[in-house]
C-alpha cells in the first residue's frame, strides 16, 4: 500500500503552519484509487514502464511503497502591503529549480500554472513540459525517489521562500564560544 513518507508529511505540515487557506486535503501526497502510476503512487501502483520510476537511475534506486509528490492547493497570504499566492509561490519555486539551488536538487518537476490560464512543467530531465488542466488550480511537485528513501528534509527551500517574503524571520545564530 503506498504510505506517505515522513519528509513529505513535514514539508506538508510546514505549509499548514504558515498558510491558513491550505488544508490537508489541499496538500496531497497519496494519489486516490483513480492514480495509477506516477509519484503520488509507491511501488505497489506503478505500472510497467512508468515515467516516474523508469527516466531516472535516482528513482530506479529509490523505489519504495512511498509516494514521491506533494500537490499544493491555493493559498493567498498579505505580508507587508504584498500578496503572495500560489502562483507567485510557483513561479519562484520554478526559478529556484531553474537555477539549480543546493535545497530544490532533489525536485524532478513541478507542474503549475503561472496565471491560472496555462499549464506549464518544468522537468529537471527535460522529458516533457505539458499538464492537464487540473494544474491551473494545484501546483504539483515531484521529488526523486531516492530523496525520499533517504528521507532527506526538503523543508529547507520552501522555508527559505517563508523567510524571502518576509511571513517568517531568519531564526538569530549565536556565535559559537
Amino acid at each position: 500500500m503506498t504510505r506517505a513518507p515522513e519528509n513529505l508529511l513535514a514539508l506538508r505540515r510546514l505549509f499548514l503552519d504558515h498558510f491558513d487557506d491550505l488544508t490537508p486535503a489541499s496538500l496531497g501526497i497519496v494519489g486516490d484509487e483513480d492514480h495509477v502510476g506516477g509519484y503520488h503512487c509507491g511501488s505497489d501502483r506503478v505500472v510497467t514502464d512508468d515515467y516516474s520510476v523508469v527516466e531516472s537511475p535516482r528513482d530506479r534506486a529509490g523505489l519504495t511503497d512511498h509516494a514521491a509528490a506533494l500537490d499544493i492547493g491555493r493559498f493567498d497570504v498579505q505580508v507587508a502591503g504584498q500578496t503572495h499566492d500560489l502562483r507567485t509561490f510557483s513561479r519562484w519555486l520554478v526559478a529556484q529549480c531553474v537555477e539549480n539551488t543546493v535545497d530544490s536538487q532533489d525536485i524532478r518537476e513541478v507542474i503549475y500554472s503561472p496565471d491560472g490560464q496555462v499549464v506549464k512543467r518544468w522537468d529537471r530531465l527535460a522529458k516533457r513540459d505539458t499538464g492537464d488542466n487540473s494544474h491551473r488550480i494545484h501546483t504539483h511537485v515531484s521529488f526523486f525517489r531516492d530523496a525520499i528513501k533517504a528521507n532527506r528534509d526538503q523543508r529547507p527551500l520552501i522555508r527559505r521562500y517563508l523567510v524571502e517574503i518576509g511571513l517568517v524571520r531568519e531564526p538569530v545564530r549565536r556565535p559559537a564560544g
